[in-house]
């Protein structure tokens, strides 16, 4: 993203030398470099010519007299010859006077002139060290600098690793240690905080669910609790993961490893025919998982029944009654009104040694993905259901209705997309989403519809109060499955184990709603961590892996239009580029908001939303988890 650029042999400077040779290597290093130099790097680049001269001042000098672009405040880079001979160096009008714009600004006449919006200064992603191209070290200072790599105390790693499992059921917990429950987790879990089960009675389907029981070590106002707090939420990044919980709990005491008894929350719900609940219990008790099961296993064996390797026979039957169930209850919500977009996680794959990024690979949505997590929404929505009975505080998962014109604005980008799509009157409800979805799924276009869907809707967040989780139709919904990992998840089990006490506590309600209130204000901040930096990590460690690529040519499509340029979306490997306004050549693009595209002035050219095109990588900035593309030559 250059400020301005200007050509080579306009760079004829007085700068005072320290030594002959002084304001030629400066301007060769700044020509040689691949991307912009630190005022620190330019310096050991020198070596014995920086002695006795302000390199910092010569770079200033260099800027202010456009013989040199400025990337931001103290990095600094020349223009290539390509790109100068195709913009001409413009310097301000005086005041009251005009200047013409160069051909390729991003200022487009729609954006009101002023600073464009894609070319503003750099800005290095938060802990990034310059020049740092280790992908372990990268992340090592991207966790420092987000403040999410922080020690536990002694206290309360002590008290993580006293905890013990226990060795008998005590008397007012259930004995789960018979059934067949299994965890499903990826391949590379640690923490296994759920376990499922599932049997027939005639045409009902009984579907247990299983917690770690992560309450009974983690007593409010402990040391434990208060780390916990602080975090909010577990981290986790390509490779790592920085636990809210010492790795004594999350990953031993707590995990639901197989053959070891481990205590756990429990969730029994009746489903019949149709998908719909009809009867319910919670509690607490001991249960002893009976195989660590991955996602590609279980679906491999949903695909072929031969193929059971590692799935113990006493397991089969619950696991084909788990797909049975999965399939009503994902019918049941689709009725009823909820989003179900199918958008793949991108997998970010680090080399053995840590060094560099090997791949970024989609990771496919699998039919186990799915049962899972239908599993987990009926036992969230069921446990919100009986705080609400039980007329007790909760930390609700809130997700609210989303402003009314970002859904006209679906239901417009998809007629712009294909004049065929159905089409709507007023405010698309939730099944009008639907339809769109469906109408674009297994086409190009479903990732540009189902991303601005995504877009449209309201954040969602932990709150005391709440009107109903929108995006899968909930009236009641809260988080209860992952208490390992989430601090509000943890709020719940406490509220739910003083619930199910036989003798309530004088001011119970009282003190649980201050508790619930003081848990959603901490789960929120922690989300927030945790969110911003997986998506950081995601942007620095897919632009690490394109720095090696650039000049390569890749089938991308376009995600988004704005007055600077195009976001697209790489098909293979899976990474978000900018193609910046100023990289389109030969004409002149505005925006047309209405089209969702930028149209060339004199050619009429389209550059359109959900557009297939090859395009080339020309830049990439890994410091501000960059990459910058251009269309390829034809």
């Amino acid at each position: 993203m250059l400020v301005r650029t200007v050509r080579y042999d306009q760079i004829k400077v007085g700068l005072k030398k320290s030594e002959d040779g002084f304001e030629d290597a400066l301007i060769k290093i700044l020509k040689s470099a691949k991307r912009g130099l630190s005022v620190r790097e330019v310096q050991h680049r020198l070596g014995p010519l920086a002695e006795g001269v302000s390199v910092k001042r010569a770079l200033k000098k260099l800027s202010t007299d456009a013989k040199a672009v400025r990337l931001d405040g103290s990095t600094y880079a020349i223009a290539p010859k390509s790109f100068a001979k195709k913009v001409s160096k413009q310097r301000p009008a005086k005041e009251g006077g005009s200047r013409r714009r160069p051909q390729g600004d991003s200022r487009s006449r729609r954006s009101g002139g002023g600073k464009p919006q894609g070319r503003s200064k750099a800005e290095m992603l938060p802990g990034i060290r310059a020049g740092e191209r280790n992908a372990t070290k990268l992340l090592d200072q991207l966790s420092s600098g987000l403040g999410i790599d922080t020690a536990f105390s002694e206290e309360a790693i002590s008290i993580a690793e006293a905890a013990r499992s226990p060795k008998r059921v005590p008397a007012d917990y259930r004995d789960m240690r018979d059934i067949p429950l299994v965890t499903i987790d990826g391949a590379d879990a640690k923490d296994f905080d759920d376990a499922v089960y599932a049997r027939a009675e005639g045409g009902d389907i009984i579907l247990l669910v299983a917690i770690a029981d992560v309450s009974h070590y983690v007593q409010e106002g402990s040391a434990l609790d208060i780390e916990a707090r602080d975090r909010g939420s577990s981290v986790y990044l390509p490779g790592r993961v920085y636990p809210m919980l010492p790795e004594a709990l999350s990953n031993d005491v707590c995990s639901l490893k197989p053959r070891v008894n481990r205590r756990c929350a429990w969730v029994e719900i009746r489903f019949n025919g149709k998908g719909q609940r009809t009867w319910y219990d919670v509690g607490f008790g001991v249960m002893r998982s009976k195989a660590r099961l991955t996602y590609t296993q279980v679906t491999k064996y949903f695909e072929d029944s031969r193929r059971r390797k590692g799935i113990p026979d006493e397991v089969t039957d619950s696991l084909r009654t788990l797909r049975r169930l999965w399939k009503r209850l994902n019918r049941m919500r689709m009725r009823r009104g909820t989003l179900d977009i199918e958008l793949s996680d991108n997998q970010i794959v680090i080399s053995d040694d840590g060094s560099r990024v090997a791949g970024v690979e989609a990771r496919p949505r699998l039919e186990a993905h799915q049962l899972v997590e239908e599993c987990m929404l009926a036992a969230n929505e069921t446990v919100a259901d009986f705080f609400v009975t039980s007329r007790a505080p909760i930390v609700n998962r809130r997700h609210d209705s989303p402003d009314d014109e970002k859904l006209r604005d679906v239901g417009r980008l998809a007629e712009a997309l294909d004049p065929s799509s159905p089409r709507y009157f007023g405010v698309p409800n939730l099944e009008n989403i639907g339809e769109l979805l469906l109408h674009f799924k297994g086409r190009p276009e479903y990732r540009v519809v189902a991303t601005m869907v995504l877009r449209a809707m309201a954040k969602a967040t932990y709150d005391v109060e709440s009107e109903g989780h929108y995006g899968i139709g909930a009236g009641k919904y809260a988080h209860f499955t992952s208490p390992i990992r989430r601090y509000a998840d943890l709020a719940v089990h406490r509220g739910l184990r003083d619930l199910v006490q036989d003798k309530q506590p004088r001011g119970l309600r009282k003190r649980m709603n201050r508790s619930m209130r003081d848990a959603a204000e901490w789960a929120n901040s922690g989300e927030e961590r945790a969110v911003k930096a997986e998506r950081t990590a995601q942007r620095l460690l897919s632009a690490l892996s394109m720095e090696d690529r650039v000049g390569e040519v890749f089938d991308a499509i376009i995600t988004d239009i704005k007055s600077y340029g195009c976001f697209v979306a790489l098909l293979d490997p899976p990474v978000d580029a900018l193609m910046g306004i100023w990289n389109l050549n030969g004409d002149h693009y505005t925006l047309d908001e209405e089209a969702y595209a930028l149209v060339g002035r004199r050619t009429g050219h389209r550059l359109q939303v959900g557009d297939v095109l090859p395009v080339r990588c020309i830049e990439v900035r890994v410091e501000e988890g960059k990459v910058g593309v251009a269309p390829a030559e034809e």
